[in-house]
């Protein structure tokens, strides 16, 4: 007896831990894509699937709540090959630059830029250049992209020194070290006399 897509994805789906989260993409080895996409409307339909976002579903188990935003958005651009990031503007206020909430419903990652909405709140996930991703979402990461995030008219020597001062010596040498990454108008306060490198001491 011969199964079609419906009855291997529903066979994958029952096979699924409770709130775990999976994409179209993931049900596409089991047919083609209007096969897939009718199969899980109908799923949705049939109170089976929760659609979370377009493109991301999880069983519809009772009792079981939706995962966080933040990993729904990170399984849907994770499923294209791309990886999801803290925005600059967010990055910003990680460091301390700048004041406020960081701002959930924006984010960056490495392909192309996108937008959707979430229980109808609108996302917004900005593509940017391989450079103002160095480092990831470490310290150091956070701390260049956020020097972007305010930007050359706003960015100040202060504001500079005060981010370095909080760095430990290792930090520091990857923030030197990636110096040639940057514009101009940021490498320029990092060589600035000014600018406070004495060590700090990590804890023991």
């Amino acid at each position: 007896m011969r199964f079609g897509a419906s009855s291997y994805i529903k066979r994958s789906i029952m096979q699924l831990l409770p709130g775990e989260m999976f994409t179209t993409r993931d049900m596409l080895h089991y047919g083609n894509r209007n096969a897939v996409d009718q199969c899980l409307s109908r799923l949705v339909k049939d109170d089976i699937l929760r659609r979370l976002i377009p493109g991301v579903f999880m069983r519809n188990d009772a009792g079981v709540p939706n995962p966080p935003m933040h990993e729904i958005i990170k399984v849907k651009i994770e499923s294209f090959g791309r990886k999801l990031f803290t925005s600059a503007k967010n990055a910003a206020k990680k460091i301390g630059l700048v004041q406020g909430s960081v701002d959930d419903t924006e984010y960056a990652t490495d392909g192309r830029s996108t937008t959707f909405h979430y229980s109808g709140i609108r996302i917004t996930v900005k593509g940017l250049a391989p450079r103002k991703l160095a480092m990831g979402d470490s310290k150091i990461g956070l701390i260049i992209r956020g020097f972007w995030g305010v930007g050359k008219l706003v960015l100040t020597e202060l504001m500079v020194s005060n981010v370095v001062a909080s760095c430990f010596r290792d930090e520091k040498e990857q923030l030197w070290e990636l110096i040639d990454i940057m514009p101009w108008w940021m490498s320029n306060f990092l060589t600035s006399k000014r600018i406070y490198w004495k060590d700090r001491k990590r804890p023991a």
